[in-house]
């Protein structure tokens, strides 16, 4: 009606491209987003907006050029720029390229999968990332010169950080990780899936000396299957679509503990936050460690899970370590879960080789999901097993 009434306006066309995406007829919802783009004076939105649906259908060049305009609709989408005053690089070899980490934990360990490339092509590597990441950046990476920053939208606090990246060699410009993608990542040959990520020893040690991954006695005795769980994303409650989000990445604590009641089953909670701090008791836990106060840093998490032997996670950021890392990991999706991952039902990761998605077959059904996770887990259990990580 919108259209009829207001042919110029894109906000009718605009509308429906969204109801499209969202009921999966992606052709005619492209459509829609073309006839909005094309009316609107201001139309980063709309392309941030589509790159969803592009992302999902694999069409890679288009949905990453589309992911660029992320910082012109900061407003909207929460997706902030840092305050660096350097040039933006623009795949010139040769040159030293400070990199920086823009968006949350997950983002920045799958985009991280294409540093290899920048390498490649650069003189020379910096990276700017959360002091909780900068060991583990710097175990995986070992030529890049990694620096941690806090206050990403301080310009004084980016400042330092070039300033300090460029002591020995001037930087001649700065990327956002996200931007890797459109530069190394145009189309699906150009993801491997092979691990690019490994803990530092020191954090290999630390395990080491408590005895390896912590344990319970596994349930039927004998040598333990160990496995890991993580059930709930951090949400951002101070921004809503944030949270909304993290919603449909988190799953009731009960569903996922059935699994450690499988015979064999070690299990451990990856999570930095104590399962009491949950509202969980020792009775609800139900055998599932707690190790909460010792994963006090991202590379301290990668060590333990590379002690494991299967994470099972929701959709956060230790799925994106354990893939990285090539630990097997299994990840559990909402039936409307991240067109990072592909089209719903697709089992394989192009991101992580290591990597099996259970999606939701009904949205908000979390207990059928695992219903298919535990029948998976009792016949991985039985079959010999065999992982190494390097």
């Amino acid at each position: 009606r919108m259209q009829r009434i207001l042919p110029n306006d894109p906000a009718g066309f605009a509308h429906e491209a969204i109801s499209l995406q969202h009921l999966g007829e992606l052709e005619a919802s492209d459509a829609m987003f073309d006839a909005a783009i094309q009316r609107s004076r201001d139309p980063a939105l709309l392309h941030w907006e589509h790159q969803f649906s592009l992302l999902r259908r694999q069409r890679f060049a288009e949905a990453w050029d589309k992911y660029e305009v992320r910082f012109d609709c900061a407003e909207a989408n929460s997706v902030d720029d840092m305050a660096f005053t350097l040039p933006r690089w623009r795949g010139e070899p040769g040159q030293h390229v400070l990199a920086y980490g823009e968006q949350g934990i997950g983002d920045q360990l799958m985009f991280a999968s294409a540093l290899s490339d920048l390498i490649a092509r650069a003189s020379r590597v910096s990276l700017a990332v959360a002091p909780a990441m900068v060991d583990l950046f710097r175990a995986s990476f070992p030529t890049i010169h990694v620096f941690p920053i806090e206050r990403k939208r301080d310009p004084k606090a980016c400042a330092r950080v070039a300033e300090a990246a460029g002591a020995v060699v001037p930087v001649d410009a700065t990327l956002p990780l996200g931007s890797l993608m459109a530069m190394f990542r145009r189309d699906r040959a150009a993801f491997t899936g092979m691990p690019y990520l490994r803990a530092s020893d020191a954090a290999r040690e630390y395990w080491a000396s408590r005895g390896a991954a912590p344990s319970v006695s596994p349930q039927g005795g004998g040598k333990p299957f160990r496995i890991g769980v993580c059930w709930s994303c951090n949400p951002s409650l101070q921004q809503f679509s944030l949270a909304r989000r993290a919603q449909h990445r988190t799953m009731p604590f009960g569903d996922m503990a059935r699994l450690a009641q499988v015979p064999g089953v070690s299990a451990t909670a990856i999570t930095n936050v104590s399962l009491r701090d949950f509202g969980i008791d020792d009775a609800a836990a139900g055998g599932i460690a707690d190790v909460s106060s010792a994963l006090t840093s991202i590379d301290r998490t990668a060590a333990l899970l590379e002690e494991i032997d299967l994470l099972v996670t929701v959709d956060t950021g230790v799925a994106h370590l354990a893939g990285g890392l090539g630990v097997p990991v299994w990840i559990l999706l909402h039936a409307a879960g991240d067109p990072r991952w592909g089209a719903p039902g697709s089992e394989a990761s192009y991101w992580y080789r290591s990597a099996t998605l259970f999606w939701q077959a009904e949205p908000g059904n979390w207990s059928e999901v695992i219903d298919r996770v535990e029948a998976a887990l009792r016949e991985t259990i039985a079959a010999p097993r065999r992982r190494s990580v390097a």
